[in-house]
């Protein structure tokens, strides 16, 4: 998809930074599970392939590589099998949601989840959308990457309504709109990464902070 296209040289760049930053885990846990902070990942991505960093811009996309938008998740791993993120918030328009039935509030999403990927698309002339997943999970860090697909509103079908949230789906992924926070929630497939690395954690990395000068 992106990074199985990238020179090998510049993917190991990727891996080592993200290898570096994993073996410090232990400043911030004692958890097995190695701590990433997100903004510390899109950086490095950015850094190793060159990309453009777009992740403080409230658009769909973190990173820009040639024609190429990049949207970079880095999550824990809870389940064997999938797990559902935040691929969009919708603050500024949930007031407009309230009173309306599941199935026009689930219309209103999708447009304006559709809206803000074409906007980005027009905005800096992309030909692929991909999401760039990289997720913990005890003693390993694992990458998948995903199509960044539009959602497809001829194919919608509502699955589950419940207090918090609406379950919906369309021909290619499923989602979950979070009411009471306003988020759409998109269903990661986690069967197959691109890439498994084991990490070693420094056991105390404050004695190694402590021997640089």
């Amino acid at each position: 998809m992106f990074i199985d296209k990238q020179p090998k040289e510049t993917v190991e760049l990727y891996t080592k930074l993200l290898f570096g930053i994993a073996s410090l885990s232990k400043l911030f846990s004692d958890d097995a599970i190695p701590y990433l902070p997100y903004r510390t990942i899109e950086r490095s991505f950015c850094y190793a392939f060159k990309a453009e960093d777009l992740s403080r811009k409230d658009i769909a996309i973190d990173a820009l590589k040639l024609d190429v938008g990049v949207g970079i998740k880095t999550f824990m791993q809870l389940s064997k099998n999938v797990s559902s993120q935040k691929v969009a918030e919708f603050n500024t328009n949930s007031a407009t949601l309230i009173n309306l039935p599941a199935k026009k509030k689930v219309e209103n999403i999708v447009a304006w989840k559709n809206q803000r990927v074409q906007e980005t698309i027009d905005m800096y002339e992309i030909n692929s959308l991909i999401y760039h997943c990289v997720i913990r999970d005890a003693g390993i860090i694992k990458i998948y990457e995903y199509p960044m697909d539009k959602i497809d509103i001829n194919t919608l079908k509502i699955t589950k309504q419940t207090k918090t949230g609406i379950f919906f789906q369309d021909n290619l992924n499923k989602y979950r709109y979070y009411e009471s926070k306003s988020v759409l929630l998109k269903e990661f497939n986690l069967a197959t990464p691109l890439l498994t690395l084991q990490v070693n954690m420094i056991d105390d990395p404050l004695k190694l902070l402590a021997s640089l000068k």
